[in-house]
């Protein structure tokens, strides 16, 4: 799970969870290939100045696989910006589906007894 803290000495213009250099030390630096968590982006103070249509989006493009919200409304607008953002954008469409891809594998995992 990534959380939406600033850690300044890494990259100090973004929470932890919309952080290209921060997710990069998980998948790169790390050779983290699992599903990559975002703590909560719905009421989190430090994304609360990002538009909640561009949390899933700015999260997807950072890295990571699972953005979840504790609001159901800005989890709902955060499908939506995805969606639309994904339409015009084939990287991201290309980064949406290794996310379900290793989303899915993990459940397979977990149903199959995996920890």
């Amino acid at each position: 799970m990534v959380s939406t803290a600033i850690y300044t000495r890494i990259d100090d213009s973004a929470p932890a969870a919309f952080s290209e250099r921060v997710i990069g030390i998980l998948r790169n630096d790390l050779g983290f290939d699992r599903v990559v968590i975002s703590d909560d982006l719905g009421v989190a103070k430090a994304a609360a100045e990002v538009p909640a249509a561009e949390r899933g989006v700015r999260f997807v493009r950072a890295g990571g696989d699972l953005a979840i919200s504790v609001d159901t409304e800005v989890a709902a607008a955060m499908a939506t910006g995805l969606v639309a953002a994904a339409e015009t954008d084939p990287e991201l469409r290309r980064q949406i589906r290794r996310s379900a891809e290793r989303v899915v594998a993990l459940k397979q995992h977990l149903r199959a007894g995996g920890c």
